[in-house]
């Protein structure tokens, strides 16, 4: 406890017990619990929830960003020759699905992702139905 002294647990708790015998009993002002809960009191103030972390601008941005890249896609579809959308998935990296869902490692990550995400959706759902959803101050 006390390594640069070379003291023991027992001397240590003894030189602290006796530092404290040696400062005498000290009481506190009259009052001082009250002015100090009055202090840390909480206040009702509204609770205003959290913006979101991507604004909706964002979203509605990617929104027609990917609704453009679809037209433009599909303007170039023709019944005769190879279009766009051809060319485009033609040029798409390829994944043998089957394989990849029979690793077990994905197989466990994907289930306990699952599990975490349903879990969550059951807490918030009994805290809702107990009224326990209202922030707390810390």
């Amino acid at each position: 406890m006390d390594a640069h002294r070379g003291l023991n647990d027992q001397d240590a708790d003894k030189a602290l017990r006796d530092l404290f015998r040696s400062s005498g009993r000290l009481t506190a002002p009259e009052g001082l619990d009250a002015r100090v809960l009055q202090r840390i009191a909480l206040v009702n103030r509204p609770i205003t929830p959290a913006a979101g972390l991507i604004p909706t601008w964002v979203w509605i941005a990617l929104a027609g960003g990917f609704a453009a890249f679809v037209a433009y896609i599909y303007s170039g579809a023709t019944t005769d020759t190879v279009g766009r959308i051809e060319r485009v998935l033609s040029s798409l990296p390829r994944f043998p699905i089957g394989d990849l869902l029979s690793s077990p490692w994905v197989l466990l990550t994907a289930c306990s992702a699952v599990a975490f995400l349903a879990m969550d959706s059951l807490l918030e759902r009994t805290d809702r139905m107990h009224g326990l959803n209202k922030a707390r101050p810390l």
